[in-house]
Parts: C-alpha cells; sequence; structure tokens
C-alpha cells in the first residue's frame, strides 16, 4: 500500500448563495469520500471535510486528506462534494484553516465545518487516485455541472523519515502599510500562508498547508500558535522547501500580496528568538519583487516558537 495526499482547490464556482443579487457569495467546503469499500461500489466512508472558506468562489483549501492507495490493484476512488455552507459563522479570521490550532488570548473565530445535511451541493466530481498520480503534475481538473472547475492534487505522502508535529508560533514586525490612505490612515490587515514546493515540468509550485486568521488595522501582527503534522507539511522531511507568503487581507476583494519567505522547517527551528517577540536579531526577512531590480523588504518574521513533539 502506498500512502497518499490529496488536495484539492476550485475556480469560479456557481454562487448559490442566498441574496446574491446583493453581493452575497457562497462560503464553500468540500467533503472527501472513498468509495467502493468492502469490495463494493454503492458503498463509501467519509474520509473528512475541508475548512469552511467564507465568501469564496475560487477556494484553495488548506485540509490535506492523507488515505492508503493499493498499488498493486492500482485503483483507489474517491468522491468529492462541494457545499455551500449555511450555518457557520464569520468573524475575524473565519478565512484560516488547516491545522490544530493553540491556545490564544486572541479573539477571533475559526471556520466551523458545515454539516452537508443542511448544506446545498455546489458540484460533485469521482476521480480515481491511479490514474492522477499518473499525470503530469499529478492534477486533474473536473468541470462541475453547476459551474467552475474542481482540481485535484494526489502525491506520495512521505519523502523523509522525520515523524511528529511541528508547533509554531510567529509575529510579524515593521509590516509595509500598503492600505494607508492619503493622509497615512487605515492599516494593512495581515495574514500568512505557508507552503510547499513540488514540480510540474522543472516549473516549481506551491501547495498551501497553513493559512492563518489575518489581524486588522495592524503592521505588526501577532498571530496565534498552531500545530501541524510533519506529513502533512513537509512529507517528514525538515529540510523541504517551503514558501511563507504574506497577505494583506481585503473583506470585499482578492487579498493582496505584501512579500514572500522562503523557508524549510530547519531554518524556522534554527532563527527562533532569544531576545523576546520584538527582538529583530534573527527575524527573517520577509521580501517583494523577488529578483528584480527593485526587490525591498516588506517586512520582517520572529519566530516565537519552533519546536518538533512526537
Amino acid at each position: 500500500m502506498m500512502r497518499v495526499q490529496v488536495m484539492l482547490r476550485a475556480e469560479n464556482l456557481g454562487n448559490i448563495a442566498p441574496h446574491r443579487w446583493m453581493g452575497n457569495k457562497s462560503n464553500p467546503y468540500a467533503k472527501l469520500e472513498l468509495v467502493g469499500v468492502s469490495g463494493t461500489s454503492n458503498q463509501s466512508i467519509e474520509v473528512g471535510k475541508t475548512e469552511v472558506i467564507h465568501g469564496n468562489l475560487s477556494p484553495e483549501w488548506t485540509e490535506i486528506f492523507i488515505i492508503d492507495h493499493s498499488e498493486s490493484d492500482n485503483w483507489t476512488q474517491l468522491k468529492v462534494s462541494i457545499f455551500d455552507c449555511r450555518r457557520s459563522v464569520k468573524d475575524e479570521g473565519s478565512h484560516a484553516g488547516g491545522a490544530t490550532a493553540m491556545a490564544t488570548s486572541i479573539r477571533v473565530l475559526p471556520s466551523f465545518v458545515g454539516s452537508s445535511r443542511h448544506d446545498p451541493v455546489m458540484g460533485e466530481a469521482n476521480i480515481e487516485v491511479g490514474d492522477i498520480l499518473e499525470m503530469e503534475g499529478q492534477q486533474q481538473e473536473c468541470e462541475l455541472d453547476q459551474g467552475g472547475s474542481l482540481f485535484v492534487r494526489v502525491t506520495e505522502s512521505v519523502e523523509g523519515e522525520d515523524e511528529g508535529e511541528f508547533e509554531c508560533q510567529v509575529r510579524g514586525l515593521d509590516v509595509k502599510n500598503i492600505e494607508a490612505g492619503w493622509l497615512g490612515l487605515g492599516a494593512v490587515d495581515p495574514y500568512f500562508e505557508m507552503s510547499k514546493k513540488y514540480l510540474v515540468g522543472g516549473m516549481p509550485k506551491w501547495d498551501v498547508v497553513y493559512r492563518s486568521e489575518h489581524m486588522p488595522n495592524i503592521v505588526n501582527p501577532y498571530w496565534r500558535p498552531f500545530k501541524l503534522n510533519l506529513e502533512k507539511l513537509c512529507n517528514c522531511n525538515l529540510r523541504k522547501e517551503l514558501k511563507i507568503t504574506l497577505w494583506d487581507y481585503e473583506s470585499k476583494r482578492k487579498p493582496r500580496l505584501i512579500g514572500e519567505l522562503p523557508v524549510s522547517i530547519d531554518i524556522l527551528r534554527e532563527n527562533v528568538t532569544r531576545g523576546g517577540n520584538a527582538n529583530r536579531e534573527r527575524a527573517l526577512s520577509f521580501r517583494d519583487k523577488v529578483g528584480d531590480a527593485d526587490e525591498e523588504e516588506v517586512g520582517l518574521l520572529v519566530v516565537i516558537k519552533a519546536d518538533i513533539t512526537v
């Protein structure tokens, strides 16, 4: 048996939100099912659900599903169903997901996974794991009858021998304020995404594995701690190339890129601050326009905690 990871995203989903003529958008989440268990074609078991992403018709979910794929049979059938969540709660940070949130004093509400019994379907697709593993990029696009496309990526799960969970907390310092108006009023609403690298035809691509909550109107954000399984985060390889991307959250439009920072788990562990959470000595630099002549620093990342627990 081969352990594989299944990652989901969608583009241009049909909007079925109530009062959509007033600008409301659906709150999509996905459910993954393993089809044909116990040697039958009509039985299925639920593998899990993604987080809810509010008001977004092109969601990139951070939840990663790990399943066993039979290499001898080369046949593992999955069903993906996308729902519009009608009973979730939206608040600051409600777009976050993909990890276990740890205790924090910051007031945020996570994305609550909906109940598919009450939520209308936005699209469904059946896929076969063996077929996707043989595709270039190991990704399949499925056109949905209700509108839009579902993208399913399947990869081998384990690349290294490192085991356990990664417990981490970071904060930002001196984030470039791209929100300021004419009088210098207003501030960015920063959040970050952590992604892992893969290659398609020699070109780098990125899978988002964690998305933080956004912090409103602040250039020195202090994000809540999180915990991620090493297999999902870095395929059990502490030296695997990762990237932390810093965004400015926008409630009515697409988020704006602030800067990027290439890292690995080893790099984060080597640069834990020793002088408090505002100390810049070991801080890592977010950069904008990387590789261009006008590349610049747009903020610092202070690593407060980066521990491996078994």
